[in-house]
């Protein structure tokens, strides 16, 4: 791109076409510096909030640790790999019982985590034919 108006004289045009790689170079210098700014001026801004929530969720794991506790969302991804490849005869035997009915309270707060949960236990009932 041009770095002058075409009425310019020659021996100005040819001093600006001369300089105009190092023009470049200085540009795409100060444009990585001013990334590098931001990039740096963003992990300042953040950086407090990021060990503070770090220094909470070290609390969090304390507490979980010295109370024998597990977290909802934990428990729900331990159950979650335990029955995934469980056959429902399996997962009725551990529960010690069959159901025909499901009551499912706040259904719309169900994760998908949970709802795969109770699949193969929903699936074993609609499966089996029960009388009515």
């Amino acid at each position: 791109k041009a770095l002058y108006a075409s009425k310019l004289a020659a021996d100005k045009k040819a001093l600006l076409d001369n300089l105009q790689p190092q023009i470049v170079e200085y540009y795409s210098e100060a444009k990585r510096r001013i990334t590098t700014l931001q990039f740096l001026e963003a992990i300042e801004r953040n950086l407090v909030p990021l060990s503070l929530l770090s220094a909470i969720q070290d609390q969090i794991e304390e507490i979980k640790k010295e109370n024998s506790m597990v977290l909802i969302s934990e428990f729900n991804a331990t159950i979650g790999k335990a029955v995934k490849d469980q056959p429902a005869p399996f997962i009725y035997e551990r529960l010690g019982d069959r159901y025909r009915h499901y009551f499912i309270d706040e259904f719309q707060d169900t994760s998908q985590l949970q709802w795969e949960n109770l699949i193969p236990l929903v699936d074993n009932t609609l499966s089996i034919a029960h009388p009515s």
